[in-house]
């Protein structure tokens, strides 16, 4: 994780982020491969997440690693509610999407404040489809079938619910 590129020097200097050295008497330091990061100052790199990517060389901290399309990424590197540093990239809820590599948090699948829903792991809009007891309009809408009316229990701008009518009402 050191190295000594000059004999004059009296000291060896730690590896850079992003770069490794795993020999005694190094006079420089490696790139850590694709897929790989490293703090500082070390003999090895860490691989990456499952279902993330970072080029080589430029992995200098788990952060570096981009989850992938359909993998939420917004928390990696950081601590979560529970104070556990999260090093994982957590597929996409069903109802949920994320088209690109980078971290950020899975989209919700909505439509003009209709809630829509998709598998797991999706990874473009086009994955999110009406939910159940809804119908899909000519003009790409999705709005709740005869007999059913849309709730939601606060101030959203989606609907979260489609349920039947109850008795004494209709649509």
């Amino acid at each position: 994780g050191y190295f000594k590129s000059i004999a004059a020097n009296k000291h060896c200097i730690a590896c850079d982020a992003g770069k490794y050295s795993d020999t005694s008497a190094a006079e420089s330091c490696e790139e850590c491969p694709s897929d790989t990061y490293q703090t500082q100052g070390k003999t090895y790199c860490t691989a990456c997440p499952e279902n993330s990517h970072v080029t080589q060389g430029a992995g200098n901290r788990l952060r570096a690693c981009e989850c992938n399309a359909g993998y939420d990424g917004s928390l990696l590197g950081y601590k979560n509610s529970d104070d556990v540093l999260v090093t994982e990239c957590i597929i996409c809820d069903a109802g949920k999407f994320k088209s690109k590599m980078e971290n950020t948090e899975c989209k919700m699948c909505k439509n003009y404040g209709i809630l829509l829903t998709s598998l797991k792991g999706s990874t473009k809009f086009e994955d999110c489809k009406c939910v159940a007891n809804t119908v899909e309009t000519s003009s790409g809408l999705c709005e709740a079938n005869m007999g059913y009316a849309a709730f939601t229990d606060d101030a959203k701008e989606y609907w979260e619910r489609v349920e039947s009518c109850k008795e004494g009402f209709y649509k």
